[in-house]
């Protein structure tokens, strides 16, 4: 991002620090999308080491279960708020395109990804003190 910051146009609705959130949560899906192929991404080797096998099948495990926990939470939402939420985070879909495709406007879109993260975050956290 830092490298790249000065790509960033300035359009209508769109500031520079909703564009950095956005790259930030499209190379955090990347690199988890990376590891769940198996790919390694450590710049640095050294990291791997000294990691043994229950290292990593903790690690593999622990993604499990969390794909389990996100998949119930969003079972869990008001449809027109899951979809949305899925289609942007998972589909890495555009504003323009999510907003098309649901026939809404783009103002409309932003408040029910808010409101849809608000409550995914409320959701999670009931699961959280059920465990």
């Amino acid at each position: 991002m830092y490298k790249n910051a000065e790509k960033f146009q300035k359009l209508e609705g769109i500031e520079f620090k909703s564009w950095a959130y956005k790259v930030t949560i499209n190379n955090a899906i990347t690199h988890y999308r990376k590891l769940k192929k198996g790919e390694v991404l450590a710049e640095d080797p050294s990291v791997f080491q000294h990691a043994t096998d229950e290292d990593f099948d903790t690690r593999i495990w622990r993604d499990s279960d969390m794909k389990v926990i996100v998949a119930k939470t969003l079972e869990r939402m008001p449809p027109h708020l899951k979809t949305v939420l899925a289609s942007y985070y998972f589909g890495d879909k555009s504003y323009q395109t999510i907003a098309k495709e649901e026939e809404i406007s783009i103002p409309t879109l932003k408040m029910r990804l808010f409101r849809a993260k608000r409550i995914f975050k409320k959701l999670l956290d009931e699961d959280a003190t059920l465990i």
